[in-house]
C-alpha cells in the first residue's frame, strides 16, 4: 500500500491560471504542466478559469485555443482591454487672409508685375464669417478586461475673446463681422476696425490701399499709387501724381501736386491746402486754403478758395452752386474757365443729350427719305413692302426717342435757369483778371478788365456784376 500511495503522488493533472496586469488592461493564460501521467488542461478548463476571474472583454480570437494547443508554460496574452480615446481639442479656423508679404504678385498678360499691388489691406463685409470654431469632442470610452468602462479625457476647449464689431452666431460656432472693415487678431482677441491706418507713406512698402471703411495716411502718397476707401480718406502729407477715391470726404493736409496725372474723386467734400495740375470730382464741395492751379475741378455744390492766398488760376472749374476765391486768373491772362449754375454731372448729361438728339435726327431723316422713295413707287414687291413696314416702325421708335431726349433736355434747361437765379454765383473777394471766362447757366461772359470785390450772378439771361458783400 505505501508503495502504491507513492505512485499516486507522482500523477497530477495540469492547471490553468489567469494573470492580470496591474492596470487591468491585459490578461494572460498561464499553464502549469501535469505531473507524471496527469492530463494537460483543456479549453473548457481555461474558459472556466476566465469566467471565474471575470475576464469578459477583449478576449482575442483563437488565443485560448492556441495557448492550450502549444502547451506553453510562459504567460500567453489572451485578452486585451480597449484604452479610452481622448477627445480632440477645439480648433479655430480663420476665414480671412493674413495679407502678408508671401502673397504672390499678379502678372499681366505680358508677364509684367505691378509691385504697387501687394494687397496689404484685408477687407471684410458686414455679415461675413471671420472664424469657424470646431468644438472639442468628448472622446470614446475604453474598457478593461473585466468589462469596466474607462472614461476618456475630454478635448481642451479654445477660448477666443471678441473685441469690437464682431459677434458669435446663435450656435456660438461662427464669429461674424458687424461692419465693413479690417479684421485684426492679436493677443487672442478678434476685432474689425472701421479705419485702416498707414503709419507712414503710401509707397512700395505699403502698396496701393483699397479699403471698405475709412483710411488715414500719416505720411504722403507717392506718384503712381492709389488710395481707395468706401468711407473717408485723411492724408496728413502731400499727394503726388496719385489717384485718390473716397465714398465719403477727403482731407489732404499737405495739398496735391498732380503733374496732370492725379485723379481724385470723393462722394462728399474735399478739403486741402492747395491743388495743382490734378483732376477732381466731388459730390459735395471743394474747400482749398491756398490755391487751385491748372486743374479740372467738378463739384456738385461749391468751390471755395478764400483763405490764405485764395487763388484760382488756369484750368476749368465747375460748381453747381458757387465758386468763391480771393483772386481769379492772373495778370498774364492765363486761361481760366469757371462754370456755375448746373451740376457737372448734369452738364455732362446735357451735352450727351445734345449729341444723342443730333444723331437721332440724322437717323430719322434717313428713314424718312427712304420711306418717301418707296411711297413714290407705283408698285411694291413683297420684299419692298416688308422693308417699308420695317422703316415705318423704325421711324416711330426714333421719333419717340427724340421726343424723350428733348423733354429731358428741356427739364435740365429749366433746372439750370432756376438754379442760376437762386444760387449760382461767382464771388471775388479781391481781384479777377482779364481773360477769365465765366458761365452761369446759359449765359457766358469773358472778363476784359481787371476788377475787384465783386459778385457775378445770372439775371434776365445775362451775367450781372454786383459789389462784393
Amino acid at each position: 500500500m505505501p508503495e502504491q500511495g507513492s505512485n499516486e503522488l507522482l500523477i497530477k493533472d495540469g492547471k490553468v491560471r489567469v494573470q492580470i496586469s496591474a492596470d487591468r488592461m491585459e490578461a494572460y493564460l498561464v499553464l502549469e504542466p501535469p505531473v507524471g501521467d496527469g492530463k494537460w488542461p483543456t479549453k473548457e478548463d481555461a474558459l472556466l478559469v476566465l469566467q471565474s476571474e471575470n475576464v469578459v472583454f477583449g478576449i482575442i480570437d483563437g488565443a485560448v485555443e492556441e495557448a492550450i494547443r502549444t502547451r506553453s508554460t510562459e504567460p500567453y496574452l489572451i485578452a486585451k482591454g480597449k484604452a479610452p480615446i481622448p477627445g480632440k481639442d477645439a480648433e479655430l479656423k480663420f476665414l480671412f487672409g493674413s495679407g502678408d508679404a508671401d502673397t504672390p504678385f499678379q502678372e499681366d498678360q505680358f508677364g509684367r508685375v505691378d509691385y504697387r499691388n501687394i494687397n496689404t489691406v484685408e477687407n471684410v463685409r458686414t455679415g461675413q464669417v471671420l472664424l469657424e470654431k470646431i468644438p472639442a469632442t468628448a472622446g470614446e470610452p475604453g474598457y478593461n478586461v473585466h468589462g469596466r468602462q474607462l472614461a476618456p479625457v475630454r478635448g481642451k476647449d479654445k477660448i477666443i475673446q471678441l473685441g469690437n464689431n464682431v459677434t458669435w452666431d446663435e450656435q456660438n460656432l461662427k464669429v461674424i463681422s458687424k461692419i465693413d472693415g479690417e479684421p485684426s487678431f492679436s493677443l487672442n482677441k478678434l476685432n474689425v476696425y472701421p479705419i485702416h491706418e498707414v503709419n507712414g507713406d503710401v509707397n512700395f512698402k505699403s502698396g496701393n490701399i483699397s479699403f471698405l471703411g475709412s483710411v488715414i495716411v500719416r505720411g504722403n502718397v507717392d506718384s503712381g499709387f492709389k488710395v481707395e476707401a468706401d468711407g473717408d480718406i485723411t492724408i496728413h502729407g502731400t499727394v503726388e501724381a496719385a489717384d485718390i477715391k473716397a465714398g465719403g470726404n477727403i482731407t489732404i493736409y499737405g495739398g496735391v501736386s498732380g503733374l496732370d496725372k492725379s485723379e481724385i474723386y470723393c462722394g462728399g467734400n474735399l478739403t486741402a491746402k492747395y491743388i495743382e495740375h490734378a483732376t477732381l470730382t466731388c459730390g459735395g464741395s471743394v474747400v482749398v486754403k491756398e490755391a487751385i492751379m491748372h486743374c479740372q475741378v467738378n463739384a456738385d455744390q461749391k468751390i471755395i478758395v478764400d483763405l490764405g492766398k485764395g487763388l484760382i488760376v488756369g484750368g476749368v472749374l465747375r460748381a453747381g452752386d458757387e465758386i468763391a476765391a480771393k483772386v481769379i486768373g492772373s495778370k498774364f491772362g492765363t486761361v481760366t474757365e469757371l462754370e456755375v449754375g448746373v451740376k457737372p454731372k448734369t452738364k455732362i448729361e446735357y451735352q450727351e443729350l445734345e449729341t444723342k438728339i443730333h444723331n437721332l435726327k440724322l437717323d430719322s431723316d434717313k428713314v424718312e427719305k427712304a420711306l418717301s422713295m418707296l411711297e413714290r413707287l407705283p408698285y411694291l414687291p413683297p420684299d419692298k413692302q416688308e422693308m417699308k413696314q420695317t422703316l415705318v416702325k423704325t421711324s416711330y421708335v426714333l421719333k419717340g426717342q427724340i421726343a424723350e431726349a428733348e423733354a429731358r433736355r428741356k427739364a435740365i434747361l429749366e433746372d439750370m435757369v432756376v438754379l442760376s437765379k437762386e444760387k449760382a454765383r461767382v464771388k471775388v473777394k479781391d481781384t479777377i483778371f482779364p481773360g477769365v471766362r465765366i458761365s452761369i447757366g446759359k449765359a457766358t461772359s469773358i472778363i476784359k478788365d481787371e476788377m475787384k470785390f465783386l459778385i457775378l450772378q445770372y439775371s434776365d439771361g445775362e451775367i450781372q456784376i454786383q459789389p462784393y458783400k
